[in-house]
């Protein structure tokens, strides 16, 4: 998440610096210098990203299966007289959609959290 923020800040830094120590001045080297690092920048930046997603993907995808195994023991010891009074399509299909939408939640919802976070206490004190 550092790594990821230090590189998206960087990025009009060092084009200000081509701007300046490059163009202006006609150094072409310094130019050539500032956009490799420009482009390093911006792949550490996908790097730091594409890390996060996948982590955050293992971790929601082991959540669920947890949750699932955990429904499926639960609903192995429920009594006939459940299944009786509640057809178990619909049991079943009421399990599916609520773990298939915690699924999103936790894989997606909380991937953005830390970034939201830091957007929200970052403004909240010019409110006040």
């Amino acid at each position: 998440m550092i790594v990821n923020s230090a590189a998206a800040a960087s990025g009009p830094y060092l084009v200000g610096l081509a701007i300046d120590q490059g163009m202006d001045a006609g150094n072409p080297v310094a130019l050539r210098n500032i956009v490799l690092l420009y482009a390093i920048m911006v792949l550490l930046q996908w790097g730091s990203i594409y890390w996060r997603v996948n982590i955050m993907a293992v971790v929601g995808q082991s959540v669920i299966f947890d949750l699932r195994e955990s429904l499926f023991a639960h609903l192995q010891e429920m009594s006939l007289s459940f299944y009786s009074r509640f057809s178990v399509g619909r049991v079943i299909t009421r399990v599916i959609n609520d773990v298939s939408v915690l699924r999103d939640f936790i894989t997606w919802a909380l991937l953005r959290s830390p970034e939201i976070y830091l957007h929200w206490s970052s403004s909240s004190w010019r409110c006040c």
